[in-house]
């Protein structure tokens, strides 16, 4: 991770990393076991590299049967 990126991402940010809306990443975080985040005030943040490795771990692969 370069010096000028940050580690911790608020939800908007969160949401367009993902392509999803802020609202459907209020509910990933909200009901995600597993998914740390900090709560500043009424801001919520998370650790950049800690969501993209619970995005990655909770994957769904799909294969022919």
């Amino acid at each position: 991770m370069s010096s000028k990126e940050k580690q911790f991402i608020c939800l908007k940010e969160a949401a367009e990393l993902l392509g999803i809306s802020a609202g459907t990443m209020k509910k990933i975080i909200e009901n995600a076991e597993g998914l740390a985040y900090t709560r500043l005030g009424r801001k919520i943040l998370v650790n950049k590299d800690t969501l993209l490795k619970y995005m990655n771990e909770h994957s769904i692969i799909r294969t022919n049967a």
